[in-house]
């Protein structure tokens, strides 16, 4: 009885592998999903600002990534609020490819000593990241 093994990479890293046994075939198949859907990330999450003096202004950038083996469609990305700000948005209701980003920039303005802490959400058809933010008026 001999039995030869041989795997090939078909998609998304799914793999056939047949067994031949005395003229007879049986083909086994094994899957591993790594890679094949749109996998969202998100960086840096989270996004502080550190402190900021009062009554001026700090702008940071969120990069949105695609590193799955789909496209990556954001669906929606709320606003933050208590001092935060969306400024420029290249990302809401786009569809990324694999190895493709996208930029989300954030503006923070204290108008008083205080600290400050707010959020926002991206949805997509991975899933939905909620970014964090904070910053301190000073």
């Amino acid at each position: 009885m001999t039995t030869k093994e041989e795997d090939m990479d078909i998609l998304c890293n799914h793999k056939i592998s047949p067994y031949t046994d005395d003229g007879s075939a049986t083909v086994g198949l094994s899957s591993t999903a790594e890679g094949c859907g749109p996998k969202m990330q998100v960086t840096p999450n989270p996004l502080d600002f550190g402190s900021v003096k009062v009554y001026t202004t700090a702008t940071k950038t969120v990069t949105v990534s695609n590193t799955g083996g789909a496209n990556l469609t954001i669906t929606s990305v709320s606003n933050p609020s208590n001092y935060f700000y969306k400024m420029q948005d290249a990302c809401a209701y786009r569809t990324l490819v694999p190895g493709a980003s996208c930029s989300i920039s954030i503006m923070f303005y204290s108008t008083k000593v205080a600290t400050f802490t707010s959020s926002f959400v991206i949805n997509s058809n991975d899933v939905g990241v909620t970014v964090n933010l904070s910053g301190k008026g000073y």
